[in-house]
């Protein structure tokens, strides 16, 4: 294990590793050796040996459950719910409840208290429901009187509190489900051309507003920032988390997200899970890690069906990797990377428990595969938050890393759940080719820019529309059309501030008037109402409730 000071994060390892290398004047042979390997599972074995021999692998954190822990942040929580900050007393409480040993005093303690400011809030249901995990969890005799009136007013209230959806219901898809395409319309097929490799076309006209996928991935991930306000599992948002057993970083909606987790990835990554995230391991790695964990989960025989199945790790697998083109230096790295989490693995986890060198063979191959394939193919997941669309985790949606990307792009995703909607942003004839935006837009970034980060993610030269016929300006410097647009301050406001009564009612109109529209591009108008649009579909989508 590393002796090292400061080596902390992952990225302070590979550096210093490369200084090693350097200054022991092996670095170009290294290197060599290192470009020869043909397998991903000899790249990881490489950077092993390397790590294994200048003593960098990091020290295991066993962050276990731990009562006087517990104590402090249920105090904390205390202090900020006599404040009336009710939002950080709710996040203390959860952190206290996710410190808290199973069948203890702290646990209960925790919940009951988190059941009060949920109370204070107006939340009832999620009150009464903390006072049950508290009263049967150990919960002091002498203080079950406050506690049991305080479900007697919940109780009372409960009938008054409103129900709050986390998003609206998932709409079924235009012209009916495709019979190649699991998660697809029957308005588009997959097409293969050399220079395009695989994409998506449309096989008929479709209107602006066309539901043209629904997708669920083959797995995801939380993002960290989001450990105590949702479930590690489903990934929505929850004020009545319950802890892992075992860890102190991992809480669930319910009882059912927790067992499915635990059964099928989350006892492998329970051990290892804070050394993890104290290395800054990015969500490209932590999500790699749970494709591997499920693959022999999840996976189909090869059959030579055409069904494009997202729930078949096959589909995951054939995603494009672009290794040919990376540099060494890059490649290196990330099996700098691999190797650390196969440590971890292989020391701290029950995964290879059968000793076969076949499966840890495999799992170094497909680690590194997917984190390569990561950043080019995996899409966040997000949800709006105070207005803004917020990311809080990343999937894994084999359909969906086959759009090709445009930086005037004619679909628009929308994330329900982890579910993703796919919607044609703008009118499609048969034949034309679907393009999503990877984050770089004509109306927001200049061309150079786009480009630049284009083929540093991505290994490409974007030769779009937007691109190729005369360098679309941005937003500020697009053309006006001197069309009126009849949507009225009041409408934005009301939009901005989540109305989904005013979305269904001006969506409509929004989607004809972008159909009109087309011909004109680029202009300003279609700019706005293609926002508003994205901004209606959006508020159908994921939306946190304020506490």
């Amino acid at each position: 294990m590393c002796t090292e000071t400061k080596l902390k994060t992952i990225s302070d390892i590979y550096t210093r590793l490369c200084r090693h290398l350097s200054e022991t004047g092996g670095d170009e042979q290294i290197s060599h050796n290192f470009s020869k390997a043909n397998r991903n599972s000899e790249r990881v074995s490489f950077a092993y040996g390397q790590l294994e021999r200048f003593n960098l692998f990091p020290e295991h954190v066993d962050r276990t459950k731990n009562c006087k822990m517990a104590d402090e942040l249920r105090e904390e929580g205390n202090h900020h719910f006599k404040l009336k900050n009710d939002t950080l007393a709710l996040r203390k409480y959860t952190e206290s409840i996710a410190y808290a040993p199973r069948g203890s005093e702290q646990l209960a303690l925790a919940f009951a208290n988190r059941s009060a400011v949920l109370y204070q809030l107006k939340l009832y249901k999620e009150c009464l429901k903390d006072i049950t995990q508290a009263l049967s969890s150990n919960y002091p005799k002498r203080l079950c009187e406050k506690l049991i009136k305080r479900r007697e007013h919940a109780e009372t209230f409960k009938h008054t509190q409103c129900k709050v959806n986390y998003h609206e219901n998932i709409p079924i898809l235009s012209y009916g489900p495709n019979q190649f395409i699991q998660s697809g319309s029957s308005c588009i097929k997959l097409s293969f051309e050399e220079n395009l490799g695989r994409h998506v076309v449309a096989v008929q006209d479709v209107k602006v507003g066309d539901v043209i996928a629904i997708e669920e991935p083959f797995t995801k991930v939380l993002l960290k920032e989001h450990y105590f306000t949702h479930c590690y599992n489903c990934l929505k948002p929850s004020e009545n988390l319950i802890p892992c057993d075992n860890c102190v970083l991992v809480l669930y909606c319910d009882e059912d997200c927790k067992s499915l987790a635990w059964d099928t990835f989350h006892k492998y990554e329970c051990p290892i899970l804070a050394t993890l995230l104290d290395l800054n391991v990015n969500k490209f790695g932590l999500l790699a890690l749970k494709i591997c964990i499920l693959a022999e989960f999840k996976h189909e025989p090869n059959n030579e069906t055409t069904y494009y199945k997202s729930q078949n790790y096959r589909e995951i697998h054939n995603l494009i990797t672009n290794t040919h083109l990376r540099h060494l230096s890059d490649l290196f790295e990330k099996a700098t990377t691999a190797a650390i989490i196969y440590e971890l693995v292989a020391k701290c986890s029950q995964f290879f428990n059968d000793g076969a060198m076949e499966k840890r063979d495999i799992f170094k191959e497909l680690l590194l595969l997917h984190m390569q394939t990561g950043p080019s193919n995996f899409h966040e997941i997000s949800e709006v938050n105070n207005y803004e669309l917020e990311e809080i985790g990343a999937g894994a949606y084999a359909f969906l890393s086959l759009l090709n990307h445009s930086c005037s792009p004619n679909v628009v995703r929308h994330c329900y759940g982890s579910s993703i909607v796919l919607r044609a942003l703008r009118p499609l004839v048969k034949g034309e080719q679907l393009f999503d935006n990877y984050g770089y837009h004509h109306a927001v970034m200049h061309k150079e820019e786009r480009q630049e980060h284009l083929s540093k993610q991505y290994f490409f030269e974007c030769k779009c529309e937007a691109c190729e016929n005369n360098n679309w300006s941005l937003y500020g410097e697009l053309p006006i059309r001197n069309i009126k647009i009849s949507i009225t301050d009041e409408y934005i406001k009301a939009l901005q501030n989540g109305s989904i009564e005013v979305a269904k009612s001006i969506m409509n109109y929004l989607e004809n008037m972008a159909e009109n529209l087309e011909g004109l591009r680029p202009c300003k108008e279609l700019a706005d109402v293609q926002e508003i649009l994205k901004q209606c579909y959006a508020i159908f989508g994921n939306k946190r409730r304020t506490v």
